[in-house]
């Protein structure tokens, strides 16, 4: 259905340790997106993220790509800080934020995962390795197989909360649309670049590939990488 504020959630195998010494991967890297109406003729207010300070594939791409991990992205095996991508996924990544990350990604393996009757973080881990064939599964993920894993969506009507005392003109979508718009309409950031919300730029990079009537243009080097990943 059209018109509803969204929070989806899923919780993935143990490739994320608790901060302040944590060595072993104990949490998923455990995203969550959110989305919300806006005004009539806007597409809708959206972001998702990791509760790691990187996204699996996020790591994964700075390892093919032989770059640096950022400070505090991860731990090696022994729990040492590591800028190495190798170091970091036979080690574990951390949650952004320290404890703060840890809360969100607790968060999402309790409704991700208990309420719906899945698989904790740990438990995607070895389920796993055991689909993947392992004979004896380790206590954690070998690397990039798909994993078993919950999810949670969160759908509410504004209408049935915004109708209670809410007198803006428009209703809930044009009091949505009016704040969003303030924010950023007269702002300019510290680069004296124009400020922008979550989604704006993949809402501009949609309409200048519809533009080009359907056609979407790939470097022939990331094109005959990608084709090579998928054999």
């Amino acid at each position: 259905m059209q018109g509803l504020v969204a929070l989806a959630m899923a919780n993935s195998a143990a490739f994320v340790a608790l901060p302040g010494g944590g060595a072993k991967p104990v949490l998923g890297t455990n995203p969550f997106a959110f989305g919300c109406p806006r005004g009539v003729g806007q597409p809708p207010f959206v972001f998702d993220q990791a509760c790691s300070m990187l996204a699996r594939g996020e790591l994964q791409l700075l390892h093919r790509a032989g770059l640096p991990l950022p400070p505090g992205a991860a731990v090696d095996a022994s729990g040492q800080p590591t800028l190495d991508t190798a170091a970091g996924i036979a080690g574990a990544q951390l949650p952004f934020g320290g404890h703060k990350g840890m809360n969100l990604a607790l968060m999402v393996e309790l409704m991700a995962a208990a309420c719906t009757g899945s698989p904790f973080a740990t438990e995607v881990s070895l389920n796993s390795q055991a689909e993947a064939g392992a004979q004896t599964p380790p206590p954690r993920p070998a690397g990039d197989f798909p994993t078993v894993n919950g999810e949670l969506i969160l759908a509410l009507d504004p209408e049935q909360f915004s109708k209670f005392g809410n007198e803006f003109p428009g209703g809930f979508r044009a009091r949505v649309e009016s704040f969003l718009t303030g924010l950023v309409s007269d702002s300019i950031g510290l680069q004296g670049n124009a400020l922008r919300l979550p989604s704006d730029r993949r809402y501009a990079q949609r309409r200048k590939t519809m533009a080009r009537n359907g056609a979407i243009e790939v470097d022939s080097a990331l094109f005959d990488a990608a084709v090579a990943f998928g054999r």
